[in-house]
């Protein structure tokens, strides 16, 4: 630190103590934001290898700009993006009450004992598409039979929701997204909020997830399965 840090033989030992402290939280923070910030494109090129139509743009197609309803679609999102943004307007509490039934779809969840996990991408964490990822698979068989059969979607977004959860791609790419929530991101977050771990601790653990990465990138069914 001496060599870093002007006067550091005249600060106190609380000063020292402070300029030698590393925010492990902050610090560990980057890989999650990195990470999710690299599977959002990954995803898109993904979608572009293995599928000729892009589910989204059919819609847009079908139902013109002035049947949108002011719906938004990002031309950098892939069709599993747009669907878990398109489930957190549509089933989430307050995101859009003009488009959305977070009201009727809370209580068709309420009268099967189920409970409406779905949140807000906005105002949430920067990781929130493996935990968007999750809830939407688990719900994956309610949204359709709600869309459907109860609500009768109506507008584009009910539409365009229900066909992207027919879509087996879709599903199958909230499925991993779901699992790294479980196995990887939601750990690593509960890891990195400790106060009494230092960053270098979390070496091992970089260590075990890299080899993790390694091993299912030549064979992922153990993880998939």
């Amino acid at each position: 630190m001496p060599e870093v840090v002007d006067g550091w033989d005249d600060l106190t030992d609380v000063q020292k103590n402070a300029c030698s402290t590393v925010n492990n939280f902050f610090c560990g923070l980057h890989l999650l934001v990195n990470f999710a910030e690299c599977t959002t494109p990954a995803l898109k090129e993904f979608e572009v290898l293995h599928k000729e139509d892009n589910v989204v743009n059919d819609f847009e197609n079908e139902f013109g700009v002035d049947e949108r309803d002011d719906i938004f679609l990002s031309k950098f999102d892939g069709d599993v993006i747009t669907f878990l943004r398109f489930c957190a307007k549509s089933f989430a509490r307050g995101v859009d009450e003009k488009c959305g039934c977070f009201a009727y779809f809370n209580s068709y969840c309420l009268e099967k004992n189920e409970k409406n996990n779905f949140i807000s991408f906005r105002r949430n964490r920067f990781n929130i598409i493996f935990l968007m990822g999750e809830i939407a698979f688990y719900h994956r068989n309610h949204v359709v039979d709600f869309l459907q059969n109860v609500q009768d979607a109506n507008n584009f977004l009910q539409k365009a929701t229900l066909s992207l959860c027919r879509s087996n791609l879709v599903l199958a790419e909230c499925k991993v997204l779901g699992l790294i929530s479980k196995i990887i991101t939601a750990p690593l977050w509960r890891l990195i909020e400790k106060t009494d771990r230092h960053v270098l601790e979390m070496n091992a653990y970089y260590e075990m997830i890299l080899d993790f990465f390694d091993e299912n990138s030549k064979d992922a069914n153990s993880f998939i399965n």
